[in-house]
């Protein structure tokens, strides 16, 4: 009787190994697919169906949340089109087109709607990895609900839970929360072990545009719209533009129809952008490895977080906690949310500054802090 115990055991664990063993190898390869280059042009198609043919010419299985926001946004209409980008990036400007977002577990891609409650998964996250930082679990739960976004019930009186161990952090959230948290911990872990992590492939792809936009360019006809305006703008840098329709007509402005006055002078591609946006109240920046344009009205709620070392600007009379006030005071690096009630984070774990905020702050940090793009 006992041997049977036994070996019943021993099959119900090597049934375990091998569904982990699985799960891990079905998001190795949903990894790899999204880093491949792909072409995308469609024209007002819905976005339910924009989002399932892109994931389905490349093996992927989407799974949408059954949440009211989220059904009705899938027969909003969208359009894309963008030439050799990877789909991680193709599938990041289709869903933020109408409001959403995704993320990726168990080999298949989960997509919910800003405005919907997401359902809540249990995580465990082991912090062996950070103990050159010294940190404690406290200070890590502290720096996690500081910095990542979503509700939590312990702040916001609803929404996710943390719990403290001896070895690490039991933490019940979204799926996206739980994407945020885990390549936070992995940027800390990387710096502990003193070797930061590079950017990514799409971050040194974001870097190369954000140099062509540097770049002189010369634009004489005066017969362009606007929007035609900054089609030329990308192609003469070499880049591409998507340019945000939906928030564009929910404002009333319309790129189509107005004309264009050009100086006719050589300047850089990027202070041609700003006067173009200055003058139609639009806003620019570079992401998911193209030139994109939505009003300046829109809030940046593609908040990113990133892991600075910056001991070697600390000095006795300039420690941590002058330096983070010094980045919260300082109107181009902000907003704060814990000052202006919106905006990014930001929370120190040993030498280093756990950083959430829009993608031209971090460019501004980065040059601020001596670091990679």
């Amino acid at each position: 009787m006992l041997s049977r115990a036994v070996s019943f055991v021993a099959v119900a664990i090597a049934l375990c190994l091998l569904l982990s063993h699985g799960i891990a190898a079905d998001q190795s390869a949903v990894d790899e697919r999204l880093q491949r280059k792909v072409t995308v042009n469609v024209n007002g198609v819905p976005i339910k169906t924009a989002i399932e043919e892109l994931a389905r010419k490349h093996n992927l299985q989407v799974a949408w949340t059954d949440g009211r926001n989220t059904r009705q946004r899938q027969s909003m209409s969208t359009s894309l089109s963008v030439a050799e980008i990877r789909l991680q990036s193709a599938l990041q400007l289709l869903c933020q087109s109408c409001g959403l977002q995704y993320a990726v577990e168990d080999g298949c891609l989960h997509v919910v709607s800003h405005g919907d409650d997401a359902p809540l998964i249990q995580r465990h996250y082991p912090l062996d990895d950070l103990r050159p930082l010294q940190p404690t679990p406290f200070q890590v739960a502290n720096c996690i609900q500081q910095t990542a976004t979503g509700e939590w019930e312990k702040i916001d009186g609803i929404g996710g839970t943390l719990v403290n161990g001896e070895t690490g952090i039991t933490i019940l959230q979204t799926r996206a929360v739980h994407a945020e948290i885990a390549e936070m911990l992995v940027q800390l872990a990387a710096h502990a072990k003193g070797r930061p992590q590079p950017p990514s492939p799409i971050e040194q792809a974001n870097e190369r545009v954000l140099i062509a936009l540097t770049k002189p360019v010369r634009l004489t006809d005066k017969n362009w719209s606007v929007r035609e305006t900054f089609e030329r703008v990308a192609v003469a840098s070499e880049c591409q533009v998507v340019i945000d329709l939906t928030a564009l007509e929910n404002k009333g402005i319309v790129l189509d129809q107005e004309k264009v006055p050009l100086t006719g002078q050589t300047e850089p591609t990027s202070a041609v952008l700003d006067r173009l946006c200055k003058e139609h109240k639009l806003r620019w920046f570079v992401a998911d490895e193209v030139l994109q344009v939505t009003t300046n009205t829109k809030p940046d709620v593609w908040l990113t977080t990133r892991v600075y070392n910056v001991a070697p600007l600390l000095t006795p009379k300039f420690d941590l906690p002058a330096l983070m006030k010094q980045l919260e005071e300082t109107e181009e690096w902000g907003p704060w949310e814990n000052i202006n009630g919106v905006g990014g984070a930001l929370f120190p774990v040993g030498p280093l500054l756990v950083v959430r905020q829009s993608r031209a702050v971090h460019r501004q940090l980065a040059k601020r802090f001596e670091v990679g793009p």
